[in-house]
């Protein structure tokens, strides 16, 4: 029972470093400056023309 404790001790304790450091990967990866292409298309359907 004592290590279950400790372990939800430190889980209280860096889960939102954790989070944090996923949240930041992820603004990253989205905004990385080789990524504008992949970001544009999508972002561009609502203005498409149907044919």
């Amino acid at each position: 029972m004592s290590a279950w404790l400790a372990w939800v001790d430190f889980l209280r304790h860096y889960v939102v470093a954790a989070m944090v450091l996923v949240f930041s990967l992820i603004v990253v990866k989205a905004y990385w400056p080789g990524r504008r292409d992949e970001q544009q298309l999508p972002a561009l359907i609502p203005f498409r023309e149907e044919r």
